[in-house]
């Protein structure tokens, strides 16, 4: 967002009629005299100079004749002085109706990331947030999240906090505007497949770069943001528009296999599942009773370890590091997507063969390396 967007006011605002009467006294003019040369009432004239009468366009071309000041100068004179009845008028508001909502946004955590300004004062951090999420009341923006949560996937041991995760979407919405892309292509992003799944070679965070190209390509804008607390997230996928996708990473468990895994997961719903889901969510320990998201699960794991594949990998037992290595150079694919796709089926402990596989992190709040 910019930095600049708040405006910092007086606590009360200055008619331009405070400004007409220092003109006066510099002219040596009396009210009487300007409603005389104006030809209007001098109650007229006081009005103005009180703020209680706004000036118009015609009373600003009568000062101009009759001040030797621009017509323009007293029309910004009187939009500034608005302007600023309405910002402070706005902001009495704020602080009645929109505090204890404001609250339940992560807003120290939002700041330490440097998305919206760094401030203690309340109405300053709804402005922020009003500004940062694109509405002008929090409820409201709350309530088109509300509108669109039957599209998420609900975690089955966390309920995620919605301001937080209002948020987080927010935010990769605002890195994937930036990201250009070419028009969507659902056959392109299917010729892309087998390249993407050879990546899953390399640890995503020194590959990024091409990654997020070669999505570019395809009309999909990849970003990485890593999660807020309470969002327990770990991807999405958005419509941004017709022609251009979003897919939203949060790198919620550090480890490379995940990563590759939520990314195909994503990459499923833009090409199984309608655009009239505009939106889908995927939680840590999801409940699974989606049947969206299982469709979803079921397109990476086939991508990743094809069906006929799997079922050589069990002949493997017992499963060494050699053994593993060798299925994995075979068909493509990092050892730890295979380490990770037998730890999840429980054909392996939860710390076998744990050196196959890649941790990697993802920097809080900055986008991820371009190459």
């Amino acid at each position: 967002m910019n930095r600049n967007s708040w405006v910092h006011l007086p606590d009360h605002a200055v008619p331009p009629g405070a400004v007409l009467a220092d003109r006066l006294e510099y002219l040596g003019m009396t009210q009487s005299d300007l409603a005389g040369r104006m030809g209007r009432s001098e109650a007229k004239i006081s009005q103005i100079i009180n703020g209680t009468k706004s000036i118009t366009a015609e009373t600003a071309l009568q000062l101009e004749r009759t001040t030797a000041t621009s017509a323009d100068t007293w029309l910004r004179l009187q939009a500034q002085y608005d302007a600023t009845r309405a910002r402070l008028e706005d902001r009495e508001r704020l602080l009645r109706e929109e505090k204890d909502t404001a609250r339940a946004f992560p807003y120290a955590e939002m700041a330490r990331r440097g998305w919206v300004p760094d401030t203690r004062m309340v109405v300053e951090r709804i402005e922020h947030l009003l500004h940062y999420l694109g509405v002008t009341s929090l409820t409201l923006g709350m309530d088109q999240f509300a509108a669109a949560s039957p599209m998420f996937r609900v975690a089955r041991c966390k309920e995620p906090s919605e301001c937080a995760l209002a948020v987080w979407l927010r935010q990769g919405q605002i890195e994937a505007r930036n990201t250009e892309t070419e028009t969507f292509s659902k056959r392109a992003l299917e010729r892309v497949l087998p390249a993407l799944r050879a990546m899953t070679r390399e640890d995503p965070t020194k590959c990024f770069g091409a990654l997020r190209a070669t999505l570019a390509e395809c009309g999909v804008a990849v970003v990485v943001v890593p999660p807020l607390k309470g969002t327990h997230v770990q991807g999405a996928t958005q419509w941004l528009a017709r022609d251009k996708a979003m897919i939203e990473l949060s790198g919620r468990y550090k480890w490379a296999d995940v990563f590759w895994f939520d990314l195909f997961h994503e990459i499923g719903h833009l090409l199984i599942h309608d655009k009239s889901n505009r939106i889908f969510v995927s939680f840590s320990d999801g409940d699974g009773d989606d049947e969206r998201e299982a469709e979803a699960d079921q397109f990476a794991e086939e991508i990743l370890i094809p069906p006929r594949e799997h079922d050589r990998l069990l002949a493997l037992r017992p499963y060494s590091a050699a053994r593993v290595t060798q299925f994995a150079r075979e068909i493509g694919v990092g050892p730890g997507v295979v380490v990770g796709r037998l730890q999840h089926d429980r054909e392996l402990p939860p710390t076998h063969l744990h050196g196959l596989r890649v941790n990697c992190i993802w920097h809080e709040g900055h986008a991820p390396p371009s190459a």
